[in-house]
């Protein structure tokens, strides 16, 4: 498992004068000398409370939900210890504490973020000068634990990034860049895999940047793992939120005759012509708030396909295979996240036809994946060492014949893998895929 306890943060920056808004902010708290705030964009931790003092009933910072931003809140002067806590929990049971040294008229953000079992804090000082001319200073926080690299362009509306120097590159989750003059205007915000423009996780169609603004941009992750929100805070100021409207969506058909096998999601195509036995690859797909449209056609003909809700930055596969009623489809949830360093993560598909028994998988003849149902996914394992030469083996579960086996498997360091079994009871063939 991962362990990203306690973030390094943000340097104290200092020897400077205050700007017109920080005084102004600087009076609230009444006595206080000092004013923080907490930035939540956890989609677990949902809400995050601050108390000043291991003996303080009350949190100086309270019920932070998930995605939004606290007002400031008085805090005095001198050494202070902050305890972050989640819902009614006190001090005894903290997420994690930092002891501080607070000056007066000093105001800081604490933005906190990450999965279960893996909570982190970031603490921007809002006290950066602001930069002169008709420039915005803009730093990038990552707190996407599971995306992995990314890079950061600010573009044209609609301008294709080809050519394009990245303002930001290689962000490292837990960390924010530098500050970075940009000049000011309304751009494009697009956020895309290190060193690939064409791996989009976010487009955000237009974001402005004023002369004379201190703009943190905070990167966090998606549900899926791979997409990625964004929230833009002005120093002191309000924040923008700017969540990913797409998710991902691949087909994957489990049929065993059949041809010209498509499928259509909303307006996208996710899976066109395929013969059986074939894993499309991942499309954006806009979902809105409520069902999309959903159209599978096989040899020509439709299939009845229900509309489906979706959530934004998750992953999905649609498959389609033979059950028990025909040609059926069902909507897997995809969790793209990132296993710790030296270990993949690995789940079983059932995307046979004609077997209806649930099928289990053994890694390295040791029973890990049970009892999955056809047309089902099982759950991630996400603890199995990394290698070159691990053995796979999936058997029936009812009549423990074994239908698949590979040796010498090559599973890579933080690797997703879904393998999918295809074909008939006599004929089962499998495909281990690299999710990502």
């Amino acid at each position: 498992m991962r362990h990203q306890f306690d973030p390094p943060r943000l340097r104290v920056r200092g020897g400077f004068l205050l700007t017109p808004l920080l005084l102004l902010l600087a009076g609230c708290g009444g006595g206080d000398n000092a004013a923080i705030r907490v930035l939540n964009v956890s989609q677990d931790y949902t809400a995050i409370n601050v108390f000043d003092g291991s003996t303080s009933t009350d949190p100086t910072v309270a019920d932070v939900t998930s995605g939004t931003l606290s007002s400031y809140s008085g805090i005095s002067s001198g050494s202070q210890t902050l305890y972050f806590t989640e819902g009614g929990n006190t001090q005894t049971s903290s997420l994690t504490s930092e002891t501080e040294s607070f000056t007066t008229g000093e105001h800081r953000t604490y933005v906190t973020y990450g999965d279960n079992g893996e909570f982190g804090e970031y603490e921007i000082d809002d006290n950066e000068a602001p930069p002169g001319g008709s420039d915005a200073s803009v730093e990038v926080l990552d707190t996407a634990n599971d995306a992995g690299g990314l890079d950061v362009y600010f573009a044209g509306s609609g301008a294709s990034l080809t050519g394009i120097s990245p303002n930001f590159t290689g962000l490292v989750a837990g960390k924010a860049t530098s500050f970075t003059s940009v000049a000011s205007g309304t751009y494009q915000l697009t956020v895309t895999g290190t060193g690939n423009n064409s791996d989009v996780r976010l487009q955000v169609p237009s974001v402005t940047l004023d002369g004379g603004e201190v703009v943190t941009i905070v990167i966090t992750e998606s549900a899926g793992g791979y997409l990625v929100n964004a929230y833009v805070l002005p120093q002191g100021g309000s924040l923008t939120t700017d969540l990913n409207p797409n998710a991902r969506i691949r087909a994957v058909v489990g049929l065993t005759s059949g041809s010209d096998i498509s499928a259509t999601v909303g307006s996208t195509a996710v899976i066109t012509n395929a013969s059986p036995a074939s894993i499309g690859t991942y499309q954006m797909v806009p979902v809105g708030t409520g069902t999309v449209p959903v159209s599978v056609t096989v040899s020509g003909v439709a299939v009845s396909s229900p509309e489906q809700a979706l959530a934004a930055g998750q992953d999905y596969t649609l498959l389609i295979y033979q059950g028990t009623g025909g040609i059926e489809e069902n909507w897997l949830v995809d969790i793209n996240r990132l296993p710790a360093s030296g270990d993949a993560s690995l789940r079983l598909v059932h995307a046979m036809s004609g077997l209806t028994d649930p099928l289990s998988l053994a890694v390295d003849s040791v029973p890990a994946l049970t009892d999955v149902s056809q047309g089902e996914a099982s759950s991630y394992d996400s603890g199995i060492t990394a290698g070159t030469t691990t053995t796979l083996s999936v058997t029936d579960t009812t009549t423990s014949q074994l239908l698949y086996s590979q040796s010498a498997a090559t599973l890579a360091s933080q690797g997703v893998y879904t393998l999918f079994m295809f074909g008939g009871a006599s004929s089962a063939t499998g495909t281990l895929n690299e999710d990502r």
